[in-house]
């Protein structure tokens, strides 16, 4: 078995008071209290006060740009974004479904099924839905997801992304 360190980084909207940073963050630094395998980043897109402080990296979606762990997405605009970016690992690309947002795009400029697709349709992007109700509802609109993982746990994220973790 291999011990090495896994890279893990999400990718936020920013890091202002909200359910997913405040969870990100207080179960990113539960989870560094406990192991040194996991090496944890915080991208995002817009600068704010951070909800909470991160005893982990974060950094500007600039430097997620060719990011060498995984990526996870959080919104929709972050999936579209790592979809484009170059980088070593983007065929390990995931989009946390934290909020269905396209329900409340409807109608707004530039937002169509078309760029919709795009992201929730793309093979590339592997989904993980937060509860089982926001998977059903999904899964009946869109296609199949990944996973569920309650409340944004990163403990949970690296049960999923990889399972021999739970021998280490």
């Amino acid at each position: 078995m291999e011990n090495k360190i896994k890279r893990l980084g999400f990718l936020l909207h920013d890091l202002s008071p909200s359910q997913i940073s405040y969870q990100l963050i207080k179960t990113g630094n539960e989870l560094l209290k406990t192991t040194d395998k996991i090496d944890l980043a915080l991208f995002y897109r817009n600068f704010s006060v951070s909800v909470a402080e991160a005893n982990f990296g974060t950094f500007t979606a600039y430097e997620c740009f060719n990011y060498t762990g995984i990526v996870v997405a959080t919104d929709l605009q972050g999936a579209a974004n790592i979809l484009k970016w170059p980088g070593p690992n983007r065929n390990k690309m995931y989009f946390y479904l934290n909020d269905l947002e396209w329900i409340r795009l409807r109608g707004q400029p530039g937002v169509d099924f078309e760029s919709l697709a795009a992201v929730y349709l793309n093979p590339k992007l592997n989904i993980i839905c937060r509860s089982e109700t926001h998977k059903e509802i999904f899964e009946s609109c869109w296609r199949k997801c990944a996973g569920v993982i309650e409340g944004g746990d990163v403990k949970q994220f690296v049960k999923l992304l990889w399972p021999e973790s739970d021998n280490e």
